[in-house]
């Protein structure tokens, strides 16, 4: 068992890595523009974090929920008209296409889901 000093020693490291941590981080606003479909929907709010706050990494041990990269050819029109957009934004284009690839998703998937689930609550009619 630690004696006094060496508790209070461990509590003034900890506040300590604790401030220097808050001092280097950004606030990041949250908008819900997109949302994130991963398999683990716990894990949505952390890219979502990463994305909205222009994250150049997100690293985490994790890498079961977080597949590799995934290698896109796209035509060089729509790769130079997204990388304009991308700068624009202030975003890298690799952050460009995940948000607008998981906002197309959401956009296609939503409706669906909501009609799913209409259908299957629906009740029958009795006359």
């Amino acid at each position: 068992m630690r004696d006094g000093n060496q508790a209070w020693k461990l509590r003034e490291d900890v506040g300590g890595f604790l401030a220097a941590l808050v001092s280097a981080a950004e606030a990041v606003e949250v908008n819900f523009r997109w949302r994130p479909h991963l398999s683990d929907p716990t894990d949505e709010l952390v890219l979502e974090a990463a994305v909205n706050g222009s994250a150049d990494a997100l690293v985490t041990h994790n890498v079961r929920d977080f597949e590799p990269t995934y290698p896109l050819k796209l035509p060089t029109s729509v790769k130079t008209a997204a990388a304009r957009l991308a700068k624009a934004d202030g975003v890298s284009l690799n952050q460009f296409i995940a948000a607008a690839v998981a906002e197309q998703v959401g956009v296609i998937q939503t409706p669906r889901e909501f009609s799913e689930r209409r259908a299957g609550s629906a009740k029958p009619r009795t006359c």
